[in-house]
């Protein structure tokens, strides 16, 4: 087993579910084992300071129509993990690090790994500032006045 750091929190940041509240029950059954913080109604502003403070951000998603999370913590100068599923691949491009989402075992190999090689971390950290600026508004924009030349020259 890969030796990491004592003590991780997990925060979880998103919309208060009845699958969280399972969770959160589940959790306070055994506080001894997890800490978590869940955390919900995070402006966009606020949501930045979370990813650049984490050691890691995890997306286990089975389904994801962009990813936006992924670019979003890329940005901020935080290592991703994320699914091999659906469009993350796509987002995350070479700077992430993917996982099957249905093996939890996986996740936390990859967790661990990461957390104990901060060289693999600053390699992504950099790639992943990289890649993120593939989603920023003016590339958006370029891209779509040059879609839209292209469909008007033909």
């Amino acid at each position: 087993m890969i030796q990491s750091k004592a003590y991780v929190p997990l925060v979880v940041v998103g919309k208060l579910t009845d699958y969280q509240l399972k969770v959160q029950k589940f959790i306070e059954a055994d506080l001894n084992r997890l800490e978590v913080f869940f955390l919900s109604q995070i402006p966009d502003d606020e949501l930045a300071v979370i990813y650049q403070m984490a050691e890691v951000m995890v997306y286990p998603s089975f389904f994801e129509g962009f990813g936006l999370p992924v670019a979003e913590a890329q940005a901020s100068g935080c290592p991703v993990i994320t699914s091999f599923t659906s469009s993350l691949p796509e987002t995350g491009g070479d700077a992430a690090w993917y996982i099957n989402p249905g093996k939890p075992g996986e996740i936390g190999m990859a967790i661990e790994a990461l957390l104990a090689n901060p060289d693999r971390c600053e390699t992504m950290i950099t790639k992943g500032k990289i890649n993120a600026q593939r989603f920023t508004p003016e590339n958006f924009a370029t891209q779509l006045k040059q879609l839209y030349n292209l469909v008007l020259n033909d």
